[in-house]
């Protein structure tokens, strides 16, 4: 189970919440196939809700988009 501080509404109350989760080591620097760039060092997933109780349940969810493995070269 995550912990609820990697819950944000990076533009204040009312709005939207986002995941914000710490990108594990391996992928920094590999590009991410979805957006063509190479990840951060945070990864940021949005939730596409207002409601923090449905956010808390979409964050124990498995992720949507694939989970990318290798090395970077």
């Amino acid at each position: 189970m995550l912990d609820a501080k990697q819950l944000f509404q990076p533009r204040g109350p009312h709005t939207g919440w986002t995941l914000r989760l710490k990108t594990p080591p391996t992928l920094v620097g590999i590009n991410n196939p979805h957006s063509n760039e190479p990840f951060g060092t945070k990864i940021s997933i949005g939730l596409k809700t207002r409601d923090v109780h449905q956010a808390q349940k979409q964050q124990d969810m498995s992720p949507s988009e694939p989970i990318v493995t290798g090395t970077a070269h």
